[in-house]
């Protein structure tokens, strides 16, 4: 007996043992401590001890957004990493508690990972931003110049004059914010009694308490106004989708003729040259560029996207109210609603692409559309809130529409992106651009745009009518099913339920030696994290599948149309590289869209059969027939009813009314059930 549980205490010794040695690092060989509390715009520190060199990657996050992300190469033992205790761009981290997870990467292949928790409780100050509204100003007119700026806390800013042609400073003028506030100072207020005389000056500002922080410009100060400019035929005044980046920024950078009104006032644009004509819509003011195609006796015959429908309408306006604007040289914006995206130009290269929520109409406001155009931004306006979400980095570009972030819910220990985020890729706002929170591929986010674009800067926007009007022809009808050819599969899909026991939310079938992937994915997931969708269309795609199916589940399964966030979700899906979207869960069949060569179809409805008598909702089968080629093609699309006796228009209208852009007129559709014979 005693030797048996001598044997057995050997066991598990050795389980021990060896347990340890599986086990990683422990926390005591690899820590990271804060040093001292965290504040944002001071000097934060992080206490690194390694167990050996490598690759550490740091994390500022809570459950929903990575807020800052800081990499550096370090050694064994210890170290040190400051960082300004801000989000990406020197952005703002808000008072509430975040998660700091480190990991090292040694050179050994060790993975070591600590994470712990800490508050932020205070922030530090900040000039977070300072743009002139232009580079020369005339003493003649001097409220027609002005600079922005807001610090994040109360304090003083000083502006330093210096003469560039002697190099000696001109004359320092401080002036007194509140936090939080969008500072806007005109010439005048700015150097009150003390005017400088002309010439050029390189102005250098700065808050009081953080003098090494500069924001510097160049002013050229004149005693004569600018000469008045004629208002002249404009020719085209927005780029084609196909050109060139250099040609898109000829366009941006010439001159408009806009409306001199208020920024908020409205100008009719008439049927006739008469201002008791019929009115064609309304323009808004000093920010809305018109294409102008003919002057005379004392009118101009324009072209823009109106106010009340967003429709590009062509009529008169007086040329009286007109006027000649020039656009900052800097920056300029491209926003195409057909893709949901904004670029972002300086000097005239594209230097990022962000995703972006435009206008979502409803029947009863056609006003929430965004209006296509060129325009040119305004002042920046303070944050807002609305219906229990709040807008930060706000931007005016045309009346009250604007470009700021996606919405978030916040509150105590609080701020949730998840609402916001999910619409991107799709139409979601009230007529605002609603622009993504985290960095693109080049590093741009809505606060890096809020902090650097300038007054005027240009702001096109590609008109998508395509998506707007559906298109009225198709599908084709056909009587029989097309054939599968060589190096073709036929897939067929019907309303699905997702399996809640099922582990895994990729799968590969192989199918006539050919090898398709499927990623499932929920709405509720999708809320939760958009970015989930890329990962697992990237798995499947290091797995070697040459077709990627997403099925989507929706939450709601009475809907008769489909909804932003499932638009967002299933564009996101093609984006990601699924080459077919389908939707599932929804009792009624929705509509379809096309997405260069993706297909989405946001539901087929549920199968039902008819009963005793009565006509029951008949769900929709689709037959889709990929081609596989070296040139990637669009597949054939099949859709057939379950009935012989569903009434193929009345179905097919049903199918147009929640279907967009060309999306119908590409499908081949088959009545009853003639494929089954």
């Amino acid at each position: 007996m005693r030797g048996e549980r001598r044997t057995w205490i050997a066991v598990m010794l050795c389980l021990i043992i060896c347990l340890a040695l599986m086990i990683p690092a422990a926390a005591e060989n690899f820590t990271v401590k804060r040093i001292g509390n965290l504040i944002p715009f001071n000097d934060n520190a992080f206490s690194i001890t390694a167990p050996e060199k490598g690759r550490l990657t740091i994390r500022i996050h809570d459950d929903i957004s990575v807020y800052r992300t800081l990499e550096q190469e370090i050694e064994a033992g210890e170290t040190t990493i400051h960082w300004d205790g801000c989000a990406y761009n020197h952005e703002k981290l808000a008072s509430k508690n975040y998660i700091i997870t480190a990991v090292l990467e040694g050179a050994s292949g060790e993975e070591y990972t600590v994470s712990f928790n800490t508050p932020v409780e205070y922030t530090g100050q900040c000039l977070q931003y300072l743009l002139p509204s232009s580079d020369r100003v005339s003493t003649e007119e001097p409220e027609e110049w002005f600079v922005e700026f807001r610090t994040v806390q109360k304090g003083t800013v000083t502006f330093l004059f210096r003469n560039t042609e002697t190099g000696e400073t001109a004359q320092t003028y401080s002036v007194n914010t509140t936090g939080g506030r969008i500072n806007r100072l005109t010439y005048t207020e700015l150097t009150g009694k003390k005017p400088l005389p002309a010439g050029t000056y390189r102005i250098t500002a700065y808050e009081n308490s953080r003098q090494a922080e500069k924001h510097e410009f160049d002013l050229t100060i004149q005693d004569e106004p600018p000469a008045k400019e004629e208002i002249f035929l404009t020719g085209e005044i927005l780029p084609g989708e196909e050109m060139t980046e250099e040609e898109i920024w000829q366009i941006m950078q010439a001159p408009s003729v806009v409306v001199d009104i208020d920024f908020f006032k409205h100008q009719k644009v008439y049927t006739r040259k008469d201002r008791e004509s019929a009115s064609l819509g309304t323009l808004h003011g000093q920010t809305q560029a018109l294409k102008v195609m003919q002057i005379e006796d004392g009118w101009a015959f324009i072209g823009a996207w109106n106010h009340e429908e967003a429709e590009y309408v062509e009529g008169w306006v007086p040329a009286s109210v007109l006027k000649v604007v020039h656009p900052d040289t800097e920056y300029g914006i491209l926003i195409n609603k057909r893709k949901q995206t904004l670029d972002v130009y300086y000097q005239g290269k594209r230097i990022d692409t962000l995703q972006v929520s435009t206008g979502r109409p409803e029947e009863k406001h056609p006003e929430q559309e965004t209006a296509a155009g060129s325009f040119l931004t305004g002042y920046h306006r303070v944050d807002f809130s609305m219906n229990g979400k709040k807008y930060d980095y706000v931007i005016q570009y045309d009346g009250g529409n604007l470009l700021h972030q996606i919405p978030y819910e916040w509150g105590k220990d609080k701020k949730d992106f998840s609402y916001g985020r999910s619409f991107l890729g799709a139409k979601a706002s009230h007529a605002c651009i609603r622009i993504q929170s985290e960095p693109g591929e080049n590093g741009i986010n809505a606060y890096w745009i809020w902090a650097h674009i300038p007054y005027r800067t240009r702001v096109i926007i590609l008109d998508d009518p395509a998506e707007r009007r559906p298109v009225e022809e198709g599908p084709e009808i056909i009587t029989e099913e097309p054939e599968t050819g060589e190096n073709q599969i036929r897939l067929t899909f019907e309303d699905e339920k997702r399996d809640e026991n099922a582990k895994d939310p990729t799968v590969i079938e192989e199918i006539g030696g050919k090898r398709i992937g499927y990623a499932l994915c929920g709405e509720k997931e999708y809320v939760r994290n958009p970015g989930i969708i890329d990962e697992r269309i990237r798995e499947l795609r290091e797995k070697g599948c040459e077709k990627i199916i997403l099925k989507c589940f929706w939450n709601d399964r009475n809907a008769e149309k489909h909804s932003a966030v499932q638009e967002g979700m299933a564009r996101k899906g093609v984006r990601a590289g699924a080459d077919l979207v389908i939707g599932n869960g929804n009792r009624q069949f929705l509509g379809c869209e096309w997405q260069g060569n993706a297909l989405i179809l946001y539901g087929l409805g549920e199968q039902k059969t008819k009963k005793a008598g009565k006509r029951g909702t008949t769900g929709l089968t689709a037959e889709i027939i990929f081609t596989f080629s070296e040139e990637k093609s669009r597949p054939t699309a099949v859709i057939r009813t379950a009935s012989p006796d569903e009434d193929p228009e009345q179905t097919i209208e049903r199918f147009r009314s929640d279907s967009l852009g060309e999306g119908i007129s590409r499908i081949l559709f088959l009545t009853g059930d003639q494929s089954k014979q």
